[in-house]
């Protein structure tokens, strides 16, 4: 339900997305994080897969879709999604970065939850990708390039302080929206 859920926020954000594997986006920090965290989980999910430890493979997407995707990424990037005419190319390196991570998201899913991931792949990505179906896609392949000590140090930080302050409103019980 958290991964459906996801996605349809996700596919309402990126209405007017188009794709473009040329494009140079202005990737913020968490953007970066978020990335660099998606190609660890790809290098994780494939050597457990490997070694057929399906267990650890489930339990390593599960924890990155419900807490660093959903509970994290998506509610810092919702204020750049939301307002275009405030962020320009901000808001559409948040779009490419949901794009992406959620495409390496269904793909890793795929074996495991084939239904549910062909369902989303036919709804967001069929199209875009070109393929009749999201099993027929080949496995994601680790862009080291990708990988960012420094990325995930700053996001990791960002992230600890966006906890804090959620934690921080929830206890005096106001709203998230309030500054």
């Amino acid at each position: 339900i958290k991964l459906w859920n996801a996605a349809n926020f996700t596919s309402n954000l990126l209405k007017n997305y188009k794709p473009n594997e040329n494009a140079e986006y202005a990737l913020q920090t968490l953007d970066k994080w978020i990335l660099s965290k998606a190609e660890k989980l790809t290098k994780t999910v494939t050597e457990a897969l490997e070694k057929c430890q399906f267990n650890i493979a489930m339990e390593e997407i599960r924890n990155f879709v419900w807490h660093t995707f959903c509970d994290c990424y998506l509610e810092a990037a919702k204020d750049r999604l939301y307002k275009p005419e405030i962020y320009g190319e901000k808001r559409k390196a948040a779009q490419y970065t949901l794009y992406t991570v959620l495409y390496r998201i269904l793909q890793l899913l795929a074996p495991t939850t084939p239904h549910l991931t062909e369902e989303i792949f036919q709804t967001m990505y069929a199209e875009d990708k070109g393929y009749k179906s999201l099993h027929l896609s080949p496995w994601p392949k680790l862009d080291e390039e990708r990988i960012s000590k420094e990325a995930e140090k700053h996001g990791d930080l960002i992230v600890a302080v966006i906890t804090e302050v959620r934690r921080e409103k929830a206890e005096k019980r106001m709203p998230l929206n309030m500054q």
